[in-house]
């Protein structure tokens, strides 16, 4: 059997090297070794590179054969040892040989997790050969399944893959290469995770995951001829106990209208849902009468249905479609209580904050807002959010990260023109403001947003150590909130911590 770095297995892979060390205690004593075979083999099952749990088989007679009783297993030809394109033989080769052997021990596998990339150009454009590396991915998921794998993590991505299409002389979307999801019926997998980069997919067409809990999908574009399959796939007739369904970058030829119904979904994420390039919006009805959250930055789909159950809502950057899309879903998201939001401040441009505010007189039953605020001029903050907060009258808790460059000029000699919006926090108790910089704008800003804030129990300030006004610190916290203790924090890679809480 071949290893990663192409030696002979041979017998017990006595030739391996280099070999790993065994930590030995102040008497010499073998201490690892010494612990139950259970012990070792979770031990095993943590570490990120399949070559090295192989490679522990050379330590000694106590370790030789444990690794094939190991309940995960990690195969990645990106780390080093490998060269996507160059060495695609070698590393299936591996990946073959270390399942055939782990197969042996009749012992299940509890993870599997295989990310195999490779590069169209150093195959020189070999349809064969990214033909062979389609079958034998297939084979992967065959095995997984076979061998009622808990958790399957393929990743397969074919790079370059311009030129493949050109000899395949790909001119409808009908063309190219296609890799069947071979997925059975496995009874026993509860997460999988597929991501499919390259080539289209075919769906199965009578698969059952009776046990599935968790199901991602990224960068998979399904094959027209299968893409009416993809509702089933996420159905309750195909995953019965479907709690997380995420899809990023996934794309459905020919369908403009798509069904979710699961009874069971409580979790949902969206992100760039459809391809922007056929310029037109999907269409997505939802029938989850158990969703509860749901994450969305995907400006080409319209979605309906009943989102009455929906009490957490996080949306993406909104700009352009994005706002259509936030706006109508905070409408029909009637029950949600904790929102959070990524917010965009470029050349004077709020993207999100004066949207909501036009498209929402008040989104009182929000009690929890979070809110990810990247300016691209520090001294606008007060501009770009002093509206947003008008809209919420009922907060519990606040988080405010901030994401900008250090301010050129440090002198805030520029008009708030926010000083007579009108914000009420009477009923906020806990705030995070993270990123500050400290300048003096923002201090009269959030001092503004605070003013109300009587019932207040904690606050949780995080400067940050690259771009914020040295030495301005304690002057800032003591004018931003009195009538409490502020106590220092631990000072990590994101900055100065603090943390305020009301005299007793």
């Amino acid at each position: 059997m071949d290893t990663a770095d192409g030696e002979d297995m041979g017998d017990g892979a006595k030739r391996m090297t280099p070999s790993p060390t065994v930590d030995h205690g102040a008497d010499g004593a073998d201490l690892i070794s010494g612990l139950p075979d259970d012990v070792l083999l979770r031990i095993l099952g943590q570490v990120g590179d399949a070559r090295d749990v192989v490679r522990t088989d050379a330590l000694s007679r106590r370790w030789r054969g444990l690794w094939t009783r190991v309940p995960a297993l990690r195969f990645d030809n990106s780390r080093p040892g490998f060269r996507p394109g160059f060495d695609d033989s070698r590393f299936v080769s591996f990946v073959d040989d270390v399942l055939a052997l782990r197969a042996q021990s009749g012992d299940g596998i509890e993870l599997l997790a295989i990310s195999f990339t490779t590069d169209v150009e150093r195959l020189e454009g070999d349809v064969e050969l990214v033909s062979m590396s389609i079958r034998d991915a297939q084979e992967w998921i065959k095995y997984a399944v076979r061998h009622e794998v808990k958790y399957l993590i393929f990743e397969f991505h074919l790079d370059n893959y311009q030129p493949l299409r050109d000899y395949y002389h790909v001119v409808h979307d009908d063309d190219g290469p296609v890799m069947s999801l071979l997925l059975g019926s496995p009874a026993k997998l509860e997460t999988m995770h597929l991501d499919i980069l390259g080539v289209k997919v075919d769906l199965p067409a009578t698969a059952v995951f009776a046990s599935l809990v968790e199901l991602k999908l990224e960068s998979i574009v399904v094959a027209g001829r299968s893409s009416d399959l993809f509702a089933r796939l996420v159905s309750s007739e195909c995953c019965p106990r479907l709690q997380k369904l995420s899809m990023s970058g996934v794309e459905l030829e020919g369908v403009t209208e798509l069904l979710l119904d699961s009874g069971s979904l409580a979790e949902l994420w969206l992100k760039f849902m459809w391809m922007e390039r056929h310029e037109r919006k999907m269409s997505l009805e939802l029938r989850t009468p158990s969703l509860r959250l749901t994450f969305v930055r995907s400006p080409s789909i319209n979605i309906d249905g009943d989102l009455s159950s929906v009490w957490r809502l996080k949306l993406g950057p909104f700009d352009g479609d994005m706002s259509d899309t936030g706006i109508h879903l905070l409408r029909r998201c009637s029950s949600i209580r904790c929102l959070h939001m990524s917010i965009y401040f470029v050349k004077g441009k709020s993207y999100g904050a004066d949207i909501i505010k036009g498209g929402m007189s008040q989104l009182s039953y929000v009690t929890s807002l979070k809110l990810d605020i990247f300016i691209e001029e520090a001294h606008s903050l007060g501009d770009g959010l002093a509206s947003l907060f008008t809209v919420f009258s009922n907060l519990r808790y606040l988080r405010l990260d901030l994401f900008s460059e250090r301010p050129k000029d440090l002198i805030c000699n520029h008009q708030d023109h926010w000083k007579s919006q009108k914000i009420s926090l009477v009923h906020l108790q806990e705030v995070e403001l993270r990123g500050l910089r400290g300048i003096n704008c923002e201090l009269r800003f959030l001092q503004l947003v605070l003013a109300s804030a009587t019932q207040l129990q904690k606050m949780f300030v995080r400067f940050d150590r690259h771009h914020c006004l040295e030495g301005t610190e304690n002057d800032f916290l003591d004018m931003l909130l009195g009538g409490g203790t502020w106590m220092g924090g631990h000072i990590s890679d994101a900055g100065q911590s603090y943390t305020w809480r009301p005299r007793r």
